[in-house]
C-alpha cells in the first residue's frame, strides 16, 4: 500500500496544466513563473520555480567552541563574529513580506548555541510562522538551554555525531566529550512533551571518512535509542590534504554510473536481498562496474547529478556579517581540494542585509540570472574530468562560463550533504 496520498492535477479546457493551489504555492509556481522541466522514463518533472525563496540558512556565528578535524575554520583567514541584533532585526522585517515564509536552517561555520542570542532569536522566528532547525555539536545543549529551545518551539535539531568509540570521537571532534554529548541529547529527548511524533524531532549528521566509516551502524543504532528519526550521511568536504585522504569518493565522481549517457546501454537493476555472499558481491559489481546507465531498484542514480540541492531547494544563506549567499559553499572564500590538487574557492556575494531588503536581494536580475544558470548546469563536468588549470579556481571553466562556475561543486553531485 501507499504511504502517501495521490495528488492530482488536470488539464483544463484550454490545454493548460492545473495544479493543486498548495502545491503551486509551495513550489512558487505562480503566474508568470519560469521553472526548468526535465523528462525522465514514465514521469514530467517540473522543478522549482527560481523565484521562490522557501529556505534560509542563518550563520548566527562561525565561532566554535571545538576545533573539529575537518572543519574550514583550521585552515581559512576570515573575520569571526557574532551576527548582531540590527542584522537579525532586518531579517525579521523582510520574513513579513515573504508568504509563504521560508524555512530557517540555523547553521553555517559555527556553533549555533555559541550566540548568547540563540533562543530568544528562535522565539521570534517561530512567532512568525517559521519552520526552524538547528544544527548543534551538543557540547552546550545543558539541560537549560534544552528546556528553552523547547518552550521557544524549535521544529527540529539535528546532532553532528561522528562516532561512538570516545577515542575515535575525541580524535574527530576535538575538544567535545563524547559521554557528555550524549547525556545532553538524552536529557533533549526526555524534556520533550509526550506525544506520537514529539518536537522537536531529532536527527544525526554522519560525516563520513575512512578513519570512522566503520562507526556508522553504531552511531545510527544509538542514534534511534536517542530518538533520531532522520539520519544524514555526507561525505566530507575535503578542505586540507589531510582531509583530501580521508574522502569516501577518490573514483565514484569519474564513474560513469552515477551520469546518464546516450552512448552507453541500460541496466535496470532489481530489488534484491543485499546479503553480502559471492554471487551478490559479483552482481552488484556489475551493476556499479560504470558500463551502464544504472536504475538501481528503479531509481536512476544520475539523478543527483548536477544539480545543486541549494538552488534546488530555493534557497539562500545569510552569513553572521549579513552578507547573502547563494549557498554554503560561496559564503567565505576557501580552499578545497578536487582530483588530488587544491582548488581555490572565491566567496560569491549577492548582497548585504544592512544595505537591501531580503526581497530585492532575491529577485536581483543577476542573482535571478545566477539561479537559472545554475537549473541549467551547463558548466564543465571539473569533478568527473578535472584535467585543466581551469578546474583549480571557479573563475572560468573551459565552457566560457565565468565566475562563479560550479563544475567543481560536489555538492551539485551528490557527493556531500547538509540538512
Amino acid at each position: 500500500m501507499k504511504t502517501a496520498v495521490s495528488q492530482w492535477g488536470y488539464v483544463d479546457d484550454n490545454g493548460r496544466l492545473v495544479l493543486p493551489d498548495h502545491l503551486a504555492q509551495r513550489y512558487g509556481l505562480k503566474p508568470g513563473a519560469r521553472f526548468v522541466l526535465s523528462e525522465d522514463q514514465n514521469a514530467l518533472r517540473l522543478n522549482r520555480s527560481p523565484f521562490q525563496l522557501s529556505r534560509i540558512y542563518l550563520e548566527v556565528t562561525n565561532q566554535c567552541n571545538l576545533s573539529c578535524a575537518m572543519c574550514i575554520r583550521r585552515t581559512w583567514h576570515e573575520p569571526v563574529g557574532f551576527m548582531s541584533e540590527e542584522v537579525f532585526r532586518r531579517l525579521e522585517v523582510d520574513l513579513q513580506d515573504l508568504e509563504p515564509r521560508p524555512s530557517v536552517c540555523i547553521s553555517g561555520l559555527g556553533e549555533p548555541l555559541f550566540h548568547p542570542n540563540i533562543v530568544d532569536w528562535v522565539w521570534r522566528l517561530k512567532q512568525m510562522g517559521v519552520s526552524v532547525e538547528i544544527i548543534t555539536n551538543g557540547t552546550l545543549l545543558t539541560r537549560e538551554r534544552s528546556k528553552t529551545l523547547i518552550e521557544a518551539g524549535l521544529d527540529q535539531l539535528w546532532l553532528s555525531l561522528d562516532a561512538v568509540d570516545p577515542e575515535q570521537y575525541r580524535a574527530i571532534r576535538q575538544g567535545a566529550i563524547l559521554e557528555q554529548v550524549i547525556e545532553n541529547l538524552q536529557t533533549f529527548k526526555a524534556l520533550r512533551p509526550p506525544s506520537h511524533k514529539p518536537k522537536p524531532q531529532i536527527g544525526i549528521v554522519f560525516v563520513a571518512m575512512r578513519s570512522n566509516l566503520h562507526e556508522l551502524s553504531r552511531v545510527v543504532e544509538l542514534g534511534r535509542k536517542l530518538g533520531a528519526v532522520q539520519f544524514i550521511v555526507s561525505n566530507v568536504y575535503p578542505y586540507s590534504e589531510e582531509m583530501d585522504k580521508e574522502r569516501l569518493y577518490v573514483h565514484s565522481p569519474k564513474s560513469i554510473t552515477y551520469f546518464k549517457s546516450p552512448w552507453l546501454p541500460t541496466l535496470r537493476f532489481p530489488k534484491m536481498d543485499l546479503e553480502i555472499s559471492e554471487e551478490t558481491h559479483r552482481a552488484l559489481h556489475l551493476a556499479f562496474s560504470g558500463l551502464w546507465n544504472l536504475e538501481f531498484g528503479g531509481i536512476n542514480l544520475s539523478q543527483t547529478c548536477d544539480r545543486c540541492p541549494f538552488v534546488e531547494r530555493g534557497s539562500v544563506v545569510i552569513g553572521w556579517d549579513g552578507q547573502v549567499s547563494p549557498c554554503i559553499v560561496l559564503l567565505r572564500s576557501h580552499t578545497t581540494y578536487l582530483h588530488g590538487k587544491p582548488r581555490q574557492v572565491r566567496a560569491y556575494q549577492v548582497g548585504f542585509l544592512d544595505r537591501q531588503s531580503l526581497q530585492e536581494i532575491w529577485r536581483a536580475q543577476d542573482f535571478v540570472a545566477f539561479r537559472e544558470r545554475v537549473q541549467a548546469f551547463n558548466f564543465s563536468p571539473c569533478t568527473f574530468c578535472g584535467g585543466c588549470d581551469l578546474s583549480e579556481t571557479n573563475e572560468e571553466d573551459c565552457l566560457r562560463n565565468t565566475f562563479p562556475t560550479c563544475g567543481g561543486c560536489y555538492w551539485a553531485q551528490g557527493l556531500i550533504q547538509c540538512p
